[in-house]
């Protein structure tokens, strides 16, 4: 029996060594299809990308020509954007300084209603405006920090004014009738907030109302209301200004477009000062206009900014000279 089981073992053995002697032929053949066929794949992927090269490469300039005409359209839409904001925002600042000149020459023929303003408005609170509202003098009047003009394109009422401007005066934590009252005939284009208090205290309050005309983010505050006939009318809410300020603020804006159209340069290198009619150049003085009376007004040049950046002053006055209508002072440099 033990002969048997032994002989048993044996053959088993010499199966399995047959067995292993069978499969390496298997293996080097599966190695040696394996390498031959990594070769020809990474041979054909060579050949499809020695021959897709060309293509690609004129795939992608194609694509790049594409994309530089979007983007100089692009460019172009964003310029000709910018002109007619620039065009409106210009259009809209002769506007308001239209209606702000007609509001004057309003005033100055309506002698009564400016005594009326200057009297007392049912409660001592109100106080007189420091100008005395001389439509006389209203030229070079005091200004007055104590309240608000409101114009309007349209006639409208003065409750609808009252109505649109009092979400932003609530705002500020007052009450029409106790912390302001909003002056102006029933239905008109002219209004006037005037703040309660003696005189310090209003301007307080005017300039704490001020504050709250421009958001957080940024953006002034819109005011709009319907006129009789149901159409919408926007509302200027401005600061007190004499006749002698609009004057300089205007001529200033006109002697910078001058300026810009003349020299070519970046209109982000220049700086507007408006209330003082001053123009800088890079942040270094160059230009003021001084208004002498309603009909003159004097161009003043810092000689040393003029020369660094060779300022044709002949072709700016020229051009100002065309876009005001008149013509400027005596150039002085200093």
């Amino acid at each position: 029996m033990a002969g048997k089981e032994a002989a048993k073992r044996a053959r088993a053995k010499g199966e399995e060594g047959s067995d292993v002697e069978d499969e390496s032929p298997t293996k080097a053949m599966r190695s040696s299809f394996e390498a031959l066929w990594a070769e020809q794949m990474g041979q054909m992927v060579s050949d499809l990308s020695t021959a897709l090269e060309p293509n690609i490469k004129t795939l992608l300039t194609a694509h790049a020509v594409q994309v530089d005409k979007h983007v100089k359209a692009l460019d172009a839409k964003v310029e000709e954007y910018a002109k007619v904001s620039n065009e409106k925002l210009d259009d809209l600042s002769m506007r308001i300084e239209k209606l702000e000149m007609e509001r004057t020459q309003n005033d100055a023929k309506h002698k009564k209603e400016w005594e009326r303003i200057d009297k007392p408005l049912g409660s001592s609170s109100i106080p007189k405006s420091t100008s005395a509202a001389n439509p006389t003098s209203d030229f070079t009047r005091e200004i007055d920090a104590s309240i608000f003009k409101v114009n309007c394109e349209n006639l409208v009422a003065k409750s609808a004014v009252l109505l649109s401007l009092s979400e932003w005066l609530t705002e500020a934590s007052m009450e029409a009738g106790k912390e302001y009252v909003l002056e102006g005939n029933e239905l008109g284009k002219f209004f006037t907030i005037q703040f309660s208090g003696d005189y310090d205290t209003a301007v307080k309050r005017c300039t704490k109302a001020r504050q709250l005309l421009r958001g957080n983010d940024g953006i002034w505050k819109r005011f709009e209301c319907l006129d009789p006939q149901k159409k919408t009318t926007q509302l200027y809410v401005g600061f007190d200004k004499n006749n002698k300020l609009l004057r300089t603020e205007y001529l200033s804006k006109r002697l910078l477009k001058a300026i810009e159209s003349v020299t070519g340069e970046d209109k982000g290198k220049f700086q507007l000062q408006k209330k003082e009619g001053k123009i800088t150049l890079e942040w270094q003085s160059l230009a003021k206009i001084e208004v002498v009376s309603k009909e003159k007004a004097d161009i003043k040049w810092v000689q040393s900014t003029v020369d660094k950046y060779k300022i044709d002053k002949d072709a700016i006055l020229s051009a100002y000279n065309l876009s005001t209508g008149s013509d400027a002072g005596v150039l002085w440099s200093s």
